[in-house]
């Protein structure tokens, strides 16, 4: 049974690859920035449940708990460290890249979009998801603890 109200990565990234028309020609730029848009949209989602799945539990997802961790998140520049283990750092270095391409596709109309970067973010958001959800759980739940909270100094 597929849970209501959860967007999945997985299902962002099919979006996206919707939003790609298939066949020869050149894609209508609104469609090529509407698919860089959901790739970015794809990590920050899979990032915003992970910390709500990690810290509250997939188990209470109906609870305003969850929703509150869930919601926390926010789009500023994300804090990152390099000690985190490699599928983890790597998600983060792509959501802060993806996280600039999201900006440029949303807001500078001078820039032009070609559907072979879209295809090959698509690809790589796919593969880099794929290990964070695989991650361990410590290292997941560190991560999202390092993201929604600041240290005191």
């Amino acid at each position: 049974m597929r849970e209501t109200g959860v967007l999945k990565a997985s299902d962002l990234l099919v979006s996206a690859e919707q939003q790609l028309p298939s066949g020869r020609g050149r894609p209508l730029q609104t469609h090529l920035r509407r698919a860089v848009s959901t790739v970015y949209y794809a990590l920050f989602h899979s990032l915003a449940q992970c910390c709500a799945d990690t810290l509250i539990g997939k188990t209470l997802r109906r609870t305003r708990a969850w929703n509150l961790a869930y919601r926390s998140l926010s789009h500023g520049q994300k804090r990152l460290l390099r000690s985190f283990p490699q599928e983890i750092q790597s998600f983060a270095d792509l959501l802060v890249d993806l996280q600039k391409e999201r900006h440029t596709a949303d807001y500078d109309p001078a820039q032009v979009f070609f559907k072979s970067d879209v295809v090959g973010q698509l690809r790589t958001a796919r593969l880099i998801v794929e290990r964070f959800e695989a991650a361990n759980v410590r290292d997941r739940r560190a991560f999202a603890a390092h993201i929604l909270f600041r240290e005191r100094p």
